[in-house]
């Protein structure tokens, strides 16, 4: 009797452990890091560049250079109130890209138009900006939802802090593919406070999102190590999030180091690489 029952257990203990790894080796999706690599990086992309657009504004800041101003006609820029009145707030700001694709410095296509509101100087604290995307395109694709910039207490070195916060955001890739997504994320400016130029900026991103992916399935993501943006670089690096995807197991996905659009995904001891697309 002891015999059979320890063979019995043995043999549930053999079904157990093989159903697991069958479950690891068919757990290898990695659909949902890509979407909300892509989502994060288009919506906290556009929001630096709004940033960077308005930095060189004396409609804007009192002290900037109208020689830095942004030249060209992609993207052109209307503020109102415009220049010489830089007090007068809220100011309304178009950023319009035009109906063709405008390759920018950091390499991504865009078209259509931004609207932009801001409430106050965005050197005050309780300063709110706000980004409403029309008809506007990256790399082809439809993003729509807003973008909210609340400026919060510098930190302790100083640094400009903003929670910014995306809702009801889409990335629409096709007519039937669309990407949701929201995020409650913290950005620091850690370099190019002391300036109106763009050329120093860097940023420190922390928080969370969530969204529902483009085959259906939701997920929540929490960044763990906080991702950096550089000058120039349309992409982050140096973090590190831990993704949810519905029932599945949790993903770890990298950032790695340097200006491109790959990361790194680990299900279990699989990692795959991801890029934004």
């Amino acid at each position: 009797m002891l015999k059979t029952l320890a063979s019995l257990l043995l043999t549930l203990l053999v079904i157990a452990t093989g159903c697991r790894k069958s479950d690891r080796q068919n757990d290898t999706d990695t659909q949902s890091s890509a979407d909300y690599l892509q989502a994060h990086t288009f919506y906290a992309n556009t929001a630096t560049t709004v940033f960077d657009l308005l930095r060189g504004r004396p409609e804007i800041y009192l002290d900037a250079d109208t020689a830095n101003h942004q030249s060209g006609s992609c993207p052109s820029i209307v503020i109102s109130p415009a220049y010489p009145d830089s007090t007068t707030y809220p100011k309304t700001i178009t950023i319009d890209y035009g109906a063709a694709n405008c390759t920018g410095a950091d390499g991504l296509l865009r078209r259509g138009k931004l609207q932009v509101v801001i409430n106050l100087n965005p050197l005050f604290n309780g300063s709110v900006i706000t980004i409403n995307p029309n008809s506007f395109y990256i790399n082809d694709k439809e993003i729509r939802g807003g973008i909210t910039l609340d400026r919060q207490a510098n930190t302790a070195s100083g640094h400009a802090v903003y929670s910014e916060t995306v809702t009801n955001g889409e990335i629409h890739q096709s007519a039937t593919a669309i990407n949701y997504f929201r995020q409650e994320i913290t950005r620091e400016r850690v370099n190019g406070d002391t300036t109106l130029t763009i050329s120093d900026d860097e940023y420190k991103f922390t928080g969370s999102a969530s969204g529902y992916g483009i085959r259906g399935t939701n997920y929540s993501v929490t960044i763990n190590t906080p991702y950096y943006s550089k000058p120039g670089c349309a992409y982050f690096d140096n973090g590190v999030a831990t993704l949810k995807p519905g029932n599945l197991a949790d993903r770890t996905i990298d950032l790695g180091s340097g200006c491109n659009a790959a990361a790194n995904v680990k299900i279990f001891e699989t990692v795959s690489e991801i890029g934004v697309q």
